[in-house]
Order: C-alpha cells, then sequence, then structure tokens
C-alpha cells in the first residue's frame, strides 16, 4: 500500500529506486540460498555424526520428558 501510493506521488523516483534496488535484491536472493544450503549441510553433518546423533537424541528426549511433564501437570 505504501509503495503503490509512493509509486503514484512520485513515479519516476519509485522506478530509479525500484531499479537500483534490483541487484541488491538479486544479491540477497543468492546469499539466501547460500544460508539455506549451509544451514541444510550443518543438519545434514549434525545427523551423521556421532556426536551429532548424540546432540540430537538429547533434545529429542528432553523435548518428550517436557511434552509429558507438560501434559501430566494439565491433567492434575
Amino acid at each position: 500500500m505504501k509503495n503503490q501510493l509512493f509509486s503514484l506521488l512520485f513515479p519516476s523516483a519509485f522506478h530509479f529506486y525500484y531499479r537500483l534496488n534490483r541487484p541488491l535484491r538479486i544479491m540477497a536472493s543468492l546469499t539466501a540460498a547460500k544460508r539455506l544450503e549451509s544451514f541444510q549441510r550443518s543438519i545434514l553433518i549434525l545427523v551423521i555424526h556421532p556426536l551429532g546423533q548424540i546432540v540430537l537424541s538429547f533434545l529429542f528426549f528432553s523435548f518428550l520428558f517436557f511434552f509429558f511433564r507438560h501434559s501430566l501437570a494439565r491433567l492434575g
């Protein structure tokens, strides 16, 4: 809504702003893709590595413990 209002008031300035930021948006999307790839790689290492499996099992069982503790507390 704000962008539409800006483009109605200043069409050439809006067009210039949008054209100027297009390479920045492309670079930001590539950076986000690299970040996602890095995140996927770290998750894969966490799953494959034995210490990662220990950490994941600890997190899983602690989640189960707190979930059931919360459920039992709600039951009374």
